[in-house]
């Protein structure tokens, strides 16, 4: 499992839409072949299975005994079993869900996590069929990733109004994909007024205690680090990690209260800016 600390890769996006007609489907994804909209498919052929323009045997005929669409065993995903918790029922509308499913990776089986946050516009009669719209912007990460940094992203009412004069929607999610992975943050302009702004920031676990015969050696250069706006304490403890002091003679050489020592090397720990090593208990 990859270090909680690190942000996780973006294996792909996709969002999908309720078609009155198809139910769930997906309208765009990023990479080709992320998702096998099966269940689109498997609907269109049921469709065409009642027109009356198709002769009476061809009507019985199973939608699984047709060949699958182009790319389909390529695809990390199948949508079938998934769509209904991608399209959910309503009372799951406005909240974040997470997907645990299994895929295949060169024809070998592996579990991915899909995050998304499922919603639903309501309008006047004609505005939309049924008089709602419903859809869901998701992202895919392997299963043991921590998604903490990504769960606070939420989709807007401007993804299910596509217009000229707006950025087209598989673009933004072909710049989503490149930029998070890239750079962990995006800007993308949606129109002349508006711009899509996004930043991750990497989750830290807690740093575990500090002990007086605990020995921080600096991962960094904490001298070109400090700065005026400091800590005192930080200010004061930092010039004395050097690698050999434990933390008890840090706070006795920085005449610094022992509590607030350890406190600080927390801190420092937290960023990941110093590492402990144990000693021999004084």
């Amino acid at each position: 499992m990859p270090p909680r600390s690190f942000l996780p890769e973006v294996l792909g996006l996709f969002y999908a839409t309720f078609d009155p007609s198809l139910g769930p489907t997906v309208q765009y994804q990023v990479p080709e072949n992320l998702v096998a909209n099966s269940k689109t498919q498997e609907s269109r052929s049921r469709s065409q299975s009642r027109s009356p323009s198709r002769s009476r045997a061809s009507q019985f005929t199973s939608p699984s005994t047709s060949p699958p669409p182009d790319g389909r065993d390529k695809a990390l995903l199948n949508f079938s079993p998934i769509s209904d918790y991608v399209i959910p029922k309503k009372s799951l509308h406005g909240r974040l869900v997470t997907i645990l499913t299994t895929g295949y990776e060169d024809g070998e089986p592996v579990e991915y996590r899909i995050m998304g946050f499922p919603n639903m516009m309501t309008a006047p009669e004609g505005t939309y069929t049924r008089n709602e719209y419903m859809w869901n912007l998701c992202f895919v990460f392997h299963a043991a990733s921590s998604l903490e940094a990504f769960e606070p992203i939420r989709d807007s009412a401007y993804l299910s109004k596509p217009s000229s004069k707006h950025t087209t929607l598989p673009a933004v999610l072909e710049q989503l994909f490149e930029d998070l992975n890239s750079y962990s943050e995006t800007s993308i302009p949606l129109d002349g007024f508006n711009s899509l702004e996004l930043k991750l920031f990497p989750f830290y676990p807690n740093p575990p205690d500090c002990e007086d015969w605990h020995v921080p050696i600096a991962l960094v250069d904490l001298n070109q680090h400090k700065d005026d706006n400091w800590d005192i304490t930080a200010a004061r403890v930092s010039e004395f990690i050097d690698g050999v002091n434990h933390v008890r003679k840090i706070a006795q050489l920085a005449d610094a209260d022992e509590a607030l020592t350890r406190e600080t090397l927390r801190h420092l720990l937290f960023y990941q800016v110093v590492m402990m090593v144990s000693t021999i208990p004084l």
